[in-house]
């Protein structure tokens, strides 16, 4: 069962942001070196932290702004970002950010950097 979980989740780690990308929302797959170089070199780039209120008071990268995955209004807060401008995006594992990326599509925005298994794949610093 787990090894099945896992499969899964691998599999729509990959599947969904090429499905959002062929739509026309560019999504770009980070690691955390990349994802904190990222922050060095821009930053004036918003960083999303998906996860709940709960988990991101626990511990948050400085000057992420939180718009929790699980809410029902995550969409109506999203809409009130600047879908021209690239967004780092992360939650806890990967797999609640994996699956907002077709709402990102919808929505409208243009280009998204993902952090590959989140923030307990090695929590980024600012």
């Amino acid at each position: 069962m787990k090894l099945r979980f896992k499969l899964i989740f691998l599999t729509l780690l990959f599947i969904l942001p090429t499905l959002a990308l062929s739509a026309g929302l560019e999504v770009v797959n980070v690691s955390t070196p990349q994802f904190n170089e990222l922050m060095k070199q821009h930053p004036e780039m918003m960083i999303v932290d998906i996860r709940t209120p709960g988990e991101f008071n626990q511990h948050h990268i400085n000057g992420a702004v939180n718009i929790d995955f699980l809410s029902p209004d995550f969409a109506t807060k999203l809409k009130k970002l600047d879908k021209n401008q690239p967004i780092l995006m992360h939650c806890r594992s990967g797999n609640r950010s994996s699956q907002s990326l077709v709402i990102f599509q919808r929505l409208g925005f243009k280009k998204i950097y993902h952090l590959n298994y989140g923030i307990v794949g090695g929590w980024p610093h600012r």
